[in-house]
């Protein structure tokens, strides 16, 4: 999944791609990410990314734990 934010460090677009592999040098990997629900920001952990067509459009989607317990 590819995403574009704005970074902190330097305040310039830069772009990076959140990633989930069950098999990563043997072990699940699944990046975290920081999002805003518009009620306040939450951190999750990616679960499974994927695309989905509707007619012409393709979605990329992605199933996220909420790690807001």
């Amino acid at each position: 999944l590819q995403v574009h934010y704005e970074s902190t460090a330097t305040w310039k677009l830069a772009t990076d791609y959140l990633q989930c592999s069950p098999s990563f040098h043997g072990h699940e990997h699944c990046d975290c990410a920081l999002i805003n629900t518009g009620q306040g920001c939450i951190f999750v952990k990616l679960l499974f990314v994927f695309k989905h067509t509707v007619g012409n459009r393709t979605l990329d989607l992605t199933l996220v734990l909420p790690m807001d317990a």
